[in-house]
């Protein structure tokens, strides 16, 4: 684009061979064409290392590292217009990996209260051992298998209020957390929100510009055929018999009218 202005600029005081045409154009045209170009020039630098910078960045990426590399193709597209805002949110809170990440971590400090809160509770346990066993002494020897079973129960009747102070950590973990994915879920909902005005805004623009587009397309036709009407060649010799009055019966005509008032005495 900016290429594109810069070229237009250029092509504005001269003809398409490249000479200037001081029939059409005044000093002072000539001179403003002039700064137009040498402005536009700044900006075509730019986008031609804006252009290199992007080409490293694709190189980069796809992990080329031989030579150069480029993209060839169009990214023209169908306008289509914005979806809902109710799809585009539902859209946003399903895909978004940190939404996701953050509700598994609700689910883990959830549990944590559960266990938290079954330190207090009274508990049963199972135990059981199998093994072998070899004992030798003087006056005794014993040698064999042996093993052992129990059942535990255990009843917790005071622990200091540990069971009730780590149960409420784990609730403000768990409330924290929360208040974590209701803030992230807020912020995405008004980022949805803004794309879906700003998409509804572009469109309403690109609709209000198609006028605009077509007055513009007529005031560049009108424009060119005035220059091209400027730029033709006209002839003096032309000019002057157009302006000049013909001879004939018309100017005899007028000349009798045009008689001063001693020739109508005399006669």
């Amino acid at each position: 684009m900016p290429r594109r202005t810069w070229r237009r600029s250029s092509g504005t005081w001269t003809t398409p061979s490249g000479s200037r045409r001081p029939e059409t154009a005044t000093d002072y045209d000539v001179l403003a064409a002039e700064v137009a170009v040498e402005n536009a020039r700044p900006a075509v630098i730019r986008a031609q290392n804006a252009v290199r910078v992007s080409r490293e960045q694709l190189r980069f990426l796809l992990a080329e590292s031989s030579g150069e590399i480029d993209a060839a193709g169009s990214l023209v597209t169908e306008v289509s217009p914005p979806p809902p805002y109710e799809d585009v949110l539902a859209q946003a809170l399903k895909n978004r990996p940190d939404l996701g990440e953050i509700a598994s971590q609700r689910g883990v400090y959830t549990e944590l209260v559960t266990i938290a809160r079954a330190a207090g509770k009274p508990r049963v346990d199972f135990s059981a051992a199998l093994g072998a066993r070899n004992l030798g002494l003087q006056t005794l020897s014993a040698t064999g298998t042996t093993w052992n079973a129990a059942i535990v129960a255990t009843v917790p009747l005071f622990d200091g209020e540990r069971t009730k102070g780590r149960v409420a950590q784990a609730q403000i973990d768990l409330s924290r957390i929360k208040l974590d994915e209701l803030k992230l879920r807020d912020g995405v909902t008004l980022e949805v929100r803004v794309a879906v005005n700003a998409a509804q805004e572009a469109a309403e623009n690109r609709d209000g510009a198609r006028g605009t587009v077509k007055q513009a397309e007529t005031l560049l036709a009108l424009a060119e055929r005035a220059t091209s009407w400027a730029s033709r060649p006209t002839s003096k010799s032309r000019t002057r018999s157009s302006i000049s009055c013909p001879p004939g019966p018309t100017w005899r005509a007028r000349s009798a009218t045009t008689a001063s008032p001693a020739s109508r005495s005399s006669g």
